[in-house]
């Protein structure tokens, strides 16, 4: 069947990546477009598809807002994020259509059937008996041995946690492929991006990933300052067992947004590479290509990460929608009260599924859909934010974020953030030494060696404590390869008031060793600063 708004067939390749923590408002500039200079790959995705550009999320957590956005219903309270709660979603109804080879990389809800898991390990039974029982003896006799009367202990087999082994994952083209949640986010696009290929039979290709949501570790080259588990810590400054909340220091939630930003250029890259892949296989003019994200994440001092309040509401809401349509080309800006219920309907206008439920979402191609006169945000345990599509300050993030960091170009000023970004690149020799400082600092991140074995890892973010004795606050200077990298202060935070961390950019970095030192800043903000070794 074609479809008269898009000339589009039902057997369209559909390719569709949900990222995680993905608010928008950060690819504008000024003018409300998207910076090319910062994000030319989505620059290049707009100019070929349709951006609405006024999309946001139902809700603000991922367990209801994938549903929701599989489902295109607003989401129970308190449903879990499984198929029994869910059994008409998306991933359903394309498994039981049969039309579709599947590829599904879902590493958080289990909405997917069972059927597409991966499959087995061609491992002997004998040996996976083994495997399992020496798992349990380990798990008995860790129970009730002291600790360091167990000389060995077989790891836990990945498919007790429905996991498939690395080796399975390598492989795997088709099905329900899981990685762990914020595990190997390259590896995953990598390999998502290698499963696309050309087809006879209609191919639909999913994503969600965790990206550019924390653990913020890649840089916008797509090289890292720590592996994927190095920095699973709550973000300095961030309170709460998994730093939901910010603290009182300002400081610390613009460097965390900065953190944020660059992770998002590293995402951009990604865009770059699966079009690139799109144009190779020769699918992406056939192709409905949908990117969106679950829900946003806010930087406000004192204020939620994740809930929503009235200064995060920009943060948290909006999202990426860009949807290319089969057989488009030109880019086209719409700015209609979109929001993520709406994405399976339109879906299912595009490729002629029938639903197999009411929805709450309407179809953005449905010319006969009259625009919602409100926007939708459920939080908490069912509450609902009712809100106008063009709410007062929705842009505000985008003025905040331009006012700390500037706009990308010649003057981008995201890298260079600092206490006092004035000093960044400066020789060490042109400031004025003082003695010997008689700070302790323990640190926790941070080297002066670039291993030539793993290149991209530049370990250009450094985290430190003081201890008890010193007298915060207290600023600190980085210095590389004889120029400063970054100045930073000690976090004005009761909880956190002996916790300092500084980012460097990668560029004064070079593979092997590197001059690192690090400064007591006396007179910081006069004349004459002083630096103690």
């Amino acid at each position: 069947p074609t479809n008269s708004s898009t000339g589009s067939t039902s057997s369209a390749p559909v390719v569709m990546i949900v990222f995680d923590g993905f608010c928008s408002m950060p690819l504008l500039n000024a003018d409300h477009e998207i910076d090319g200079e910062r994000y030319p790959n989505f620059r290049r995705l707009a100019d070929a598809s349709t951006w609405y550009r006024n999309a946001t999320t139902v809700h603000h957590r991922t367990s209801n807002a994938i549903p929701a956005i599989l489902t295109g219903r607003f989401p129970p309270a308190d449903a879990p994020p499984v198929l029994s709660s869910y059994p008409d979603n998306l991933l359903w109804v394309m498994h039981e259509g049969q039309q579709y080879d599947m590829t599904v990389f879902e590493p958080f809800t289990r909405l997917c059937p069972d059927s597409l898991r991966f499959p087995r390990p061609d491992q002997p039974l004998t040996e996976r008996v083994a495997a399992a029982l020496g798992t349990l003896a380990c798990v008995y006799f860790d129970v009730n041995l002291p600790h360091d009367a167990i000389p060995y202990r077989p790891g836990i087999p990945l498919e007790w946690l429905r996991l498939a082994g690395e080796n399975v994952l390598q492989e795997q083209r088709t099905g329900l492929v899981i990685y762990g949640w914020s595990a190997l986010r390259k590896q995953q696009f990598e390999h998502f991006r290698e499963c696309i290929v050309p087809s006879e039979q209609p191919t639909f290709h999913y994503l969600h990933v965790v990206l550019p949501h924390d653990p913020w570790v890649y840089l916008p080259s797509g090289h890292q300052y720590s592996d994927e588990g190095g920095l699973l810590d709550t973000p300095p400054g961030a309170h709460g067992d998994v730093g939901e909340d910010w603290g009182p220091d300002p400081w610390a939630a613009a460097a965390g947004w900065q953190r944020y930003l660059l992770q998002l250029q590293a995402v951009d890259r990604h865009i770059g590479l699966l079009l690139d892949r799109l144009e190779e296989t020769g699918l992406l003019d056939r192709a409905l290509l949908i990117i969106t994200a679950d829900h946003g994440m806010a930087f406000h001092a004192g204020q939620p990460r994740r809930e929503p309040r009235p200064e995060t509401l920009p943060g948290i809401m909006a999202v990426p929608l860009f949807i290319k349509y089969p057989g488009q080309a030109e880019g086209v800006i719409d700015d209609r009260n979109a929001e993520s219920i709406d994405i399976l309907p339109t879906l299912a206008d595009v490729l002629d599924l029938e639903l197999p439920g009411l929805v709450d979402g309407a179809s953005l191609i449905d010319p006969r859909e009259t625009p919602r006169p409100r926007k939708t945000l459920i939080y908490g345990q069912g509450k609902e934010l009712a809100i106008d599509p063009d709410f007062k300050d929705k842009f505000r993030y985008v003025d905040e974020m331009l006012a700390l960091f500037g706009a990308g170009g010649p003057t981008d000023r995201l890298q260079r953030f600092s206490q006092r970004p004035e000093w960044i690149g400066r020789p060490l020799d042109s400031f004025k030494r003082g003695p010997p400082s008689s700070l302790i600092l323990e640190l926790s991140y941070g080297s002066d060696w670039v291993n030539p074995q793993l290149p991209h890892i530049i370990p250009c973010y450094f985290e430190a404590w003081f201890d008890d004795e010193a007298k915060v606050p207290i600023t600190l200077a980085v210095s590389v390869n004889g120029r400063i990298g970054q100045v930073a202060t000690s976090l004005r935070d009761p909880d956190a008031d002996r916790r300092w961390f500084a980012l460097v950019q990668e560029s004064m970095f070079h593979v092997g060793a590197n001059d690192v030192q690090i400064f007591e800043v006396i007179n910081v903000d006069g004349p004459r600063p002083e630096l103690r070794s």
